[in-house]
């Protein structure tokens, strides 16, 4: 049985809901990409949805296409019937860089080959989620300047080498042509070695571009140690959120975004 979907938006982000299920998906905001999904009623598979089953938010219409699932019609309205219908005659796929499938927005999404795809669902999309409580490892696509940027952020302590120089690192930023196998090889061998090692070889990987931010330490005017989840105004005027050594495991982040100033 399928759940006919309410679409409302933001100035970034469609969003694809029901008054039963909840927010179901999303895709990026732009106003005649909005135009054009709001020609066709948007459904969703209830029974799989419930069950966590793998599903994709769909139309039944063939107004827009031949083809009906959201990141299809997304990825064709954004990137042409030339560019998609090549990659399809290529034998190419849409693949969702987090893994989640109702996350449709132009920056999560690529053209792969299944052969990638199959890779990258018995590795990355398993391994990624069981460093998360300590680092966050994502990547994502730039529409207009085709290139990809890794994110890396770390609630753990960690200590890596970077130019020959010991850095206690907050977040990692690593910029790449438009290759997909390459980003997805460097993502990959970035959660390996974390996991394996607590470390990160930077001569095995690729970037055009590295930038990265150093982790922030905080101390207590009075010298008692800081314990659990603190909200603090710094210096700077600046909200912070500063935790103490008893909160390690109890909190993580799932992603930061790119930095978008470091794309061309």
């Amino acid at each position: 049985m399928s759940v006919v979907l309410k679409m409302t938006h933001n100035n970034e982000t469609i969003h694809f809901y029901s008054d039963q299920l909840g927010v179901i998906g999303h895709t990026t905001y732009r106003l005649d990409i909005w135009s054009e999904l709001n020609k066709v009623t948007w459904r969703v598979n209830e029974e799989k949805f419930r069950k966590k089953e793998k599903t994709y938010i769909y139309t039944g219409s063939t107004q827009l296409g031949h083809r009906n699932d959201l990141h299809q019609v997304v990825m064709r309205l954004w990137y042409g019937d030339e560019d998609f219908n090549i990659a399809y005659q290529d034998k190419y796929i849409i693949e969702h860089h987090n893994n989640d499938a109702f996350d449709c927005r132009i920056e999560n999404m690529s053209f792969a080959s299944k052969d990638l795809n199959l890779a990258k669902a018995h590795t990355f999309d398993k391994t990624q989620p069981q460093l998360v409580m300590q680092v966050a490892v994502n990547f994502y696509k730039n529409f207009a300047s085709k290139q990809y940027q890794t994110t890396v952020f770390f609630t753990d302590n960690y200590i890596l080498m970077i130019n020959g120089k010991p850095i206690n690192i907050e977040r990692l930023y690593l910029v790449y042509h438009n290759n997909f196998k390459l980003v997805y090889t460097d993502a990959n061998r970035i959660v390996d070695e974390l996991l394996e090692n607590k470390k990160i070889d930077f001569r095995l990987l690729s970037p055009e571009n590295v930038y990265y931010e150093e982790a922030l330490f905080y101390m207590r005017n009075d010298g008692k140690e800081i314990s659990g989840f603190n909200w603090i105004t710094d210096e700077s005027g600046q909200t912070v959120l500063v935790l103490g050594n008893d909160s390690k495991g109890k909190m993580f982040i799932q992603s930061i975004p790119p930095k978008k100033d470091l794309y061309e």
